[in-house]
């Protein structure tokens, strides 16, 4: 129960800190006075740092143990928070990002390991990813949606940083110290009728159970494809996060919220009831996405949903574009981005799945490449979101999805 409790807290703080830029980056770009150049930067800097500390957090978690690399990651993610809120200027709010980025990337694959000692076969574990990767994960995005849509036109953009996610990095803290985890499992355990069941980490087991049965391809060529899958689910996972408020910045420069009586440039934010667009884009649709996700992949073969999930993408980015209306640019991303958190949702089992005959290297290897390349794919996402034009993103986005569609049909030993 405490690794549930735990892991789904952990994950809840780290999607509000993943998400937290679509809700405040614009409004710190107009107090701090920073250039697009700037604020684009800072976007990518959180992303960046948390690529690079997924693979590197493999070593450190095996030298100090992933119970201590959790805790290191929780005691920074508060202090990186703590000087993000109080930051005097963009260079420290810039480095506080990169922190928080580290933070994250360090409990990403620490936690999943750790997890998974104190767990017996592979329904257990499988319940646990349901409840921290998409319950904890997806709740903590609408959360700071909806926390930002409520007040961040009312109170200063700080204390929305300090009050969204540092609350629930101290309880797990506060259970890794003091509480009983129970028992780290071996590997094999036995069920009540005396049969042997593989845990989730077991180094003892032979070949056959390590390729296990139909599953015709090499574990690399599997970490590959699954790597590939993720990574361009991450640029338009990721990416829509900037993606939405840029184009209702796009929109509302292209109705003169800036006039000759008001040129401040900080009017052309999101603002008022436009914060409840990035909720419903960015938030619900995510949890929705979720949870569909898990309930319409047992009744859907991987291949027609996934290609379905996939142009239907293409065709709400095609809408994207040439949509006058800013009611009809959140719907249509609402729906891409309901597309998304459906593969994310299909990328979390299928790592799973990928990792469990393969543990303890599959777990830390195999999941920390999928992860970074996923990372990556948010990099690239972010950065073509707040570099470039709304307009050429959203069709640089189109041929993305339309790559995936190639990659989703060479996965063969998923169909």
């Amino acid at each position: 129960i405490n690794a549930e409790y735990g892991g789904c807290l952990i994950k809840f703080g780290d999607a509000v800190e993943e998400y937290l830029p679509s809700v405040i980056t614009q409004k710190v770009s107009c107090e701090l006075g920073l250039t697009s150049i700037q604020e684009a930067v800072l976007a990518v800097s959180l992303y960046f740092t948390l690529a690079l500390t997924t693979v590197i957090a493999v070593p450190i978690s095996q030298r100090i143990g992933e119970r201590n690399a959790v805790l290191l990651s929780l005691y920074s993610s508060i202090f990186s928070t703590g000087v993000c809120a109080l930051v005097p200027n963009y260079y420290t709010l810039l480095c506080s990002r990169a922190l928080i980025g580290v933070s994250i990337g360090l409990n990403t694959t620490s936690v999943g390991v750790f997890i998974s000692e104190y767990v017996s076969g592979k329904e257990t574990l499988k319940t646990i990813s349901f409840l921290s990767e998409s319950v904890a994960f997806t709740a903590g995005t609408t959360w700071v949606g909806l926390f930002g849509w409520m007040l961040l036109d009312r109170v200063s953009w700080r204390i929305i940083v300090l009050v969204t996610s540092v609350p629930f990095f101290v309880p797990p803290i506060i259970m890794l110290h003091w509480c009983d985890w129970g028992t780290a499992q071996d590997g094999v355990t036995e069920s009540g009728d005396g049969a042997p069941i593989y845990g989730v980490c077991d180094e003892d087991k032979d070949e056959e159970h390590l390729q296990g049965e139909g599953q015709e391809e090499s574990y690399l060529g599997r970490v590959v494809k699954l790597s590939l899958f993720q990574g361009l689910s991450c640029v338009l996972g990721y990416g829509g996060i900037m993606l939405l408020p840029a184009l209702i910045q796009q929109w509302n420069k292209d109705n003169n919220a800036a006039t000759v009586s008001n040129p401040d440039p900080c009017a052309n934010i999101v603002h008022g009831y436009q914060y409840g667009i990035l909720a419903v884009g960015n938030g619900l649709a995510n949890v929705a996405g979720r949870f569909a996700g898990f309930y319409i992949r047992n009744h859907i073969r991987f291949l027609p949903l996934q290609t379905t999930i996939a142009v239907i993408m293409v065709l709400c980015y095609a809408g994207i574009l040439v949509s006058p209306a800013l009611s009809l640019i959140s719907v249509f991303m609402s729906v891409a981005k309901l597309g998304y958190s459906i593969q994310g949702s299909e990328y979390s089992i299928l790592k799973y799945d990928m990792d469990y005959w393969t543990c303890p290297r599959g777990v830390a290897v195999g999941s920390a490449v999928t992860d970074s390349v996923g990372h990556i794919g948010a990099i690239v996402g972010t950065s073509l979101a707040s570099f470039l034009q709304p307009a050429i993103t959203t069709g640089v986005y189109i041929a993305v999805t339309v790559f995936q569609i190639g990659v989703l049909c060479s996965m063969v030993e998923v169909h």
